[in-house]
């Protein structure tokens, strides 16, 4: 669901209700003025940083303010005081995968990757127009034959077979070239 500017809630009110669930990652344009962070990220346009109260790596001084997020991080093990005005943020998000997204303080260069553009003109799409062109698209193709693949969200204890139908299960879903596998949870270390 999308909400508009004013429907949304303030970033310090975002920040505070991921906070009391757990932990909270923010993405933010590190170049923006005010910000305090390790001078090797400062160039970044999209940066995320996590905050929690019972991280792994504890930030003992977590101070959220009217003026943004100050705290000391760990970056590669070394702790860096930091600094986050509101004006730099973003994306406020939770462990969970829900977010406010604030696109007024999106980075130019990384409005393309949220906003669509016409192709031939090079102008924004509004997005609902752009949306039903895809799925007009999706029904054209599906009419000549051809397989398509939509992506839809569906519950954790939910599993999906290819027709898009779903059924309440314990594993997580896999869907493959149009059948659906399950797999069991697995926990993987990556390195």
């Amino acid at each position: 669901m999308s909400l508009k500017a004013d429907q949304r809630p303030t970033k310090r009110e975002a920040f505070l209700a991921f906070l009391q669930e757990g932990w909270v990652s923010v993405h933010l344009d590190a170049r923006r003025l005010g910000v305090d962070v390790p001078k090797n990220l400062r160039s970044e346009p999209r940066l995320v940083l996590q905050y929690g109260r019972d991280m792994p790596l504890p930030i003992p001084d977590l101070e959220v303010s009217e003026a943004g997020v100050r705290a000391t991080l760990s970056f590669a093990r070394t702790p860096q005081a930091t600094m986050v005005p509101w004006s730099a943020i973003y994306i406020i998000a939770c462990t969970d995968g829900r977010g406010v997204l604030y696109q007024e303080d999106i980075p130019e260069e990384l409005l393309a990757l949220v906003q669509p553009v016409d192709a031939e003109t090079g102008q924004p799409l509004d997005p609902l127009k752009s949306r039903e062109n895809v799925l007009g698209a999706a029904e054209d193709a599906a009419e000549a034959g051809a397989p398509v693949r939509a992506l839809r969200s569906i519950g954790m204890n939910e599993t999906a077979d290819a027709s898009g139908t779903s059924e309440t299960a314990g594993a997580e879903p896999v869907v493959a070239s149009g059948k659906a596998k399950k797999r069991k949870p697995a926990l993987r270390l990556v390195k």
